[in-house]
């Protein structure tokens, strides 16, 4: 059975980030979804989780935030590639970004 939850339309966001520690250094963006368009500072640096769980929020520079629309989880996510892929035996396109 389908989870109720994803069925609800929800403002979404990507929202993206640097993020660096003593060795590494990179790019990261959170997808997320909220019932109202407050994209609020709490918000973005509650996203910086989602971003990257591994590295500390103060370590992480908030670069930019993208309005996406107002859409349910399963409209986000979108339809699964992979299965595009082995109905038409095409590659898909390499996109950017994973959500986490």
């Amino acid at each position: 059975m389908s989870d109720p939850t994803r069925q609800v339309p929800l403002h979404w966001y990507a929202l993206g980030y640097h993020w660096a520690n003593k060795q590494y250094n990179g790019m990261a963006t959170a997808f997320v979804g909220f019932p109202d368009q407050n994209l609020t500072k709490q918000r973005i640096w509650d996203a910086k989780k989602v971003a990257h769980a591994d590295c500390p929020p103060n370590q992480m520079l908030f670069l930019h935030g993208t309005y996406l629309g107002f859409m349910t989880q399963e409209q986000m996510d979108g339809p699964d590639e992979r299965a595009k892929v082995s109905e038409s035996g095409e590659e898909p396109a390499q996109g950017g970004g994973v959500s986490r």
